[in-house]
């Protein structure tokens, strides 16, 4: 009875996988992050006042594959974009001011619903994986920089399609930390701590083909 059973739910998920409407596109955007902060550690090990980073306008882009089955109502969204990051970091008594830039891919995992024939809702988890991270600085005193690889972040949002084009509005928060320091090796004990996963607010338009 029971290899009755799984042979039934073996066939009802093979007639749905073969029902399901399978789309995908490319996509790009902007992000505008909030600010974040940057930690000084002086010559002698002590962390000196958070410093605020300005984050600058920052771009995405990519491709993405859609899986909707009809039976449930709902679609899986993967997602592979590049994104670009850049901030700056003003000059203080303890600080370096400088220009820093981070390249990234994202790989979302985004569970959507359709709604009103127009409109759909999302959520799910992103993986995030660091390619590039550069400091630009007058002082080139610095020259050891360390950046984490990998972090797990969220994104929901809300989308609007039309024909073939969708615009889609999402608010990205980080589940684990990501960061750079910059090191002098002239000065072990002194770094700059920088915080790469800020909260961020995603602004993409995509084309399905």
């Amino acid at each position: 009875m029971k290899r009755v059973l799984l042979a039934i739910a073996f066939v009802i998920g093979a007639i749905q996988f073969s029902n399901a409407q399978i789309s995908y596109g490319l996509k790009a955007g902007l992000n505008f992050a909030s600010p974040s902060d940057a930690v000084t550690i002086d010559g002698s090990g002590d962390p000196q006042p958070n410093t605020s980073l300005d984050a600058n306008t920052s771009w995405h882009a990519g491709g993405w594959l859609r899986v909707k089955v009809p039976v449930l109502g709902l679609y899986v969204r993967p997602e592979v974009i590049y994104t670009s990051i850049s901030a700056t970091l003003p000059e203080s008594v303890n600080m370096i001011g400088g220009d820093y830039k981070l390249d990234r891919i994202d790989v979302p995992v985004l569970v959507g619903l359709k709604m009103f024939g127009v409109g759909n809702v999302f959520a799910g988890p992103v993986f995030e994986y660091v390619l590039t991270s550069d400091f630009n600085v007058s002082n080139e005193t610095i020259t050891s920089v360390k950046t984490d690889d990998f972090f797990v972040g969220a994104q929901i949002g809300v989308g609007l399609e039309f024909w073939k084009l969708g615009l889609d509005v999402r608010y990205e928060t980080a589940f684990s930390s990501n960061t750079t320091t910059f090191g002098d090796p002239n000065f072990p004990q002194a770094s700059i701590e920088m915080d790469n996963s800020p909260d961020q607010f995603i602004v993409g338009l995509s084309y399905k083909f």
